[in-house]
């Protein structure tokens, strides 16, 4: 693979990642406006470690195609 090629993806990669931590802050934010306004969170929290899986998921991706990079 051309190191253009590697690049794009690496670049990719890493604005789905940032995007993903971005609805990771957004949700967070989310939880305490719930909790201050004395809401349920159970819903909140579950998609926030849904969210945080996903961005485990990307954070290892780009790892992967970082080190392809490398090479």
């Amino acid at each position: 693979m051309h190191d253009t090629v590697k690049q794009d993806y690496l670049a990719q990669a890493e604005r789905h990642l940032a995007k993903v931590q971005e609805r990771v802050a957004r949700q967070k934010r989310i939880i305490d406006e719930l909790v201050q306004a004395g809401q349920e969170t159970d819903c909140a929290v579950s998609m926030l470690h849904a969210l945080e899986t996903c961005l485990h998921a990307f954070e290892q991706h780009r790892e992967m195609i970082f080190e392809r990079c490398r090479n």
